[in-house]
C-alpha cells in the first residue's frame, strides 16, 4: 500500500511540475515563441525544434543556460534558414524550479524528449556565464 501511495505522490508531483512548466511558458515565453513553440519569423525562433530535442539528451544544460543568460546574434535554424535576434535573459525573474519546469516543458511536451532538469541543476548553472557566441556554438552543434 505504501508503494502505491508513493507512486501516486510522484505522479501527482510530476503532473504538477508539468502544469507549472506550461504556466511559466504561457507567462514568459509564449508572446515570442508562440503556442506550440512555433516561433515568429524574424522575431523568435521555434522552440519546438530539432536542436532542442537534441539538447534534451546531448546537452540538457543548453536551454537552461539560454533562459538564464539570453541569446543574441545570428542564429541558424533547423530548416536551414537563419535569423538575427535577441532573447533577453529571463532567468533572473524566475525561480530555479520555474526555470527547470519551463525547460522540461520545452524539451518534453514541445519536443517529445525526456528531460529531468531540476531546480538544483538550475541553481548550479546560474554561476555559469557563457557568452552569446558560446551559446550559438552549442546551438550549432545541436542542429547536427
Amino acid at each position: 500500500m505504501k508503494s502505491v501511495i508513493a507512486a501516486l505522490a510522484v505522479a501527482n508531483a510530476t503532473t504538477a511540475r508539468a502544469a507549472d512548466g506550461v504556466a511559466v511558458y504561457d507567462r514568459v515565453c509564449v508572446a515570442c515563441h508562440q503556442p506550440g513553440g512555433v516561433g515568429v519569423t524574424g522575431l523568435a525562433p521555434p522552440v519546438a525544434a530539432k536542436h532542442l530535442a537534441n539538447a534534451a539528451t546531448k546537452n540538457p544544460n543548453y536551454a537552461v543556460l539560454v533562459v538564464l543568460n539570453g541569446l543574441s546574434g545570428h542564429l541558424p535554424l533547423a530548416d536551414g534558414q537563419e535569423m538575427t535576434g535577441i532573447m533577453p535573459p529571463v532567468g533572473a525573474s524566475l525561480t530555479d524550479d520555474e526555470v527547470a519546469d519551463v525547460v522540461n516543458y520545452v524539451y518534453g511536451t514541445l519536443n517529445g524528449a525526456k528531460s529531468a532538469i531540476d531546480g538544483k541543476a538550475v541553481a548550479a548553472l546560474r554561476a555559469e556565464k557563457p557568452t552569446a557566441k558560446d551559446l550559438r556554438t552549442l546551438r550549432e552543434e545541436l542542429l547536427k
